[in-house]
């Protein structure tokens, strides 16, 4: 004869043997992620990853807990005892494998946790549950790619002998630096020589720089220099002229795209003897 303590007028002896009333329960996994900064190389965002794993049943321990992370993480956790719940990850008794943590190009990223267990050690192996798909989160400070190129510039003119000619020759010089908190790749300076090529038009010179470190970093700042001799002439009070040319900085980051900046250089040429010259 069948006996059984409970009051539900339908329970019968198979509900207390893994049956309605869960008294063996399973593993449901939760899990956590969060962005916690942008990798040394600018090139993708570093993410740590934890969560809870919880026994659902009220008598019996499980055994041979796995946590698998979409990411490539395993997490090895053991045994969890009736009713309990255990973190694991980031920061926790029971870290993942090869590490707590992914990188990843995608803001946000997403990614899922399953979990696995046995009811006896080495026992057959039961699951996987689902933490189903898990946003994560990006709002720290540390994970805001703020790329900014900045370029500075001055010249200088003066008459030269050039194939037996007087010419104005116009020299420039300047710096571009990475003002952001993340690298900047190629990176490179078009001049306008005289100011007057249409906006995205062509350049009368360029110079590759190449790649700039974040702001703060060794290498987050270049200088260039060059000369040409000017075809426009800016006449300017008795017995000067001014000669102006622009630069444009050019450069790109991985995770924020391009960026860009400008500066225009005017510099002044006095004849000697003009009135208008400074006295030495």
């Amino acid at each position: 004869m069948e006996t059984r303590s409970s009051q539900t007028p339908d329970a019968v002896l198979k509900d207390f043997i893994c049956g309605g009333f869960n008294t063996c329960g399973e593993i449901t996994v939760h899990k956590d992620c969060n962005c916690d900064h942008i990798t040394a190389d600018g090139t993708a965002y570093q993410y740590n990853v934890g969560g809870t794993v919880t026994n659902t049943g009220q008598f019996t321990a499980l055994y041979d807990v796995v946590v698998t992370d979409s990411a490539g993480l395993t997490c090895p956790i053991g045994t969890v005892a009736a009713a309990a719940t255990v973190t694991w990850g980031s920061g926790t008794a029971h870290p993942c494998s090869p590490g707590n943590g992914f990188t990843s190009t995608a803001k946000p990223a997403t990614n899922t946790a399953t979990v696995t267990w046995s009811r006896n050690p080495g026992g057959t192996t039961l699951g996987p549950n689902s933490s189903g798909l898990v946003t994560c989160d990006t709002s720290a400070p540390m994970c805001q790619a703020s790329p900014l190129i900045s370029v500075t510039k001055i010249c200088t003119a003066a008459p030269v002998v050039n194939s037996g000619r007087i010419q104005i020759l116009v020299n420039f010089s300047g710096t571009v630096s990475n003002q952001g908190n993340v690298p900047l790749h190629s990176v490179s300076i078009c001049e306008d020589d005289d100011s007057n090529n249409p906006p995205g038009g062509t350049c009368d010179q360029t110079f590759p720089i190449g790649d700039l470190a974040a702001k703060g970093s060794p290498g987050d700042s270049a200088a260039f220099s060059g000369s040409y001799f000017p075809s426009v002439l800016n006449p300017v009070s008795p017995g000067r002229a001014a000669f102006s040319d622009t630069v444009k900085a050019t450069g790109s980051s991985t995770l924020a795209g391009v960026v860009n900046d400008t500066a225009t250089a005017t510099c002044l040429l006095c004849p000697p003897g003009s009135a208008a010259c400074p006295v030495p």
